[in-house]
């Protein structure tokens, strides 16, 4: 069975493939301590009980990609529209993929 070779980091590292240079977990960790809460950006215990009966309920079983939802998406994110936490109407089901890539969107297009 053929193995990925080792890549170098920005930093110069050499890093075995499948995992992260030590500079990246240093950075990763900084923001993590950085980062608030789930209930402090929003998805807190009266979100949380109604995101799993929305992922209950009949046609929100599946992501748009097909894969099962286990997550509930804001079409319009809590950041831009956090009057809109607790609208169903701004709710779509998720998977884990495509909610990370819709934030990396969502950042992206704030950024820009």
């Amino acid at each position: 069975m053929p193995m990925r070779p080792p890549r170098i980091c920005v930093c110069g590292r050499k890093v075995a493939a499948g995992y992260r240079c030590i500079c990246q977990q240093e950075r990763r960790a900084a923001y993590d301590k950085r980062r608030p809460n789930a209930a402090a950006r929003g998805y807190d215990y009266e979100f949380q009980v109604a995101a799993k009966a929305y992922l209950a309920e009949p046609g929100h079983d599946r992501c748009r990609c097909g894969a099962p939802a286990i997550l509930v998406a804001h079409i319009a994110s809590i950041r831009r529209a956090p009057h809109r936490r607790m609208d169903r109407t701004n709710w779509r089901p998720s998977c884990r993929a495509c909610n990370a890539r819709d934030d990396w969107k969502d950042k992206k297009a704030n950024h820009a």
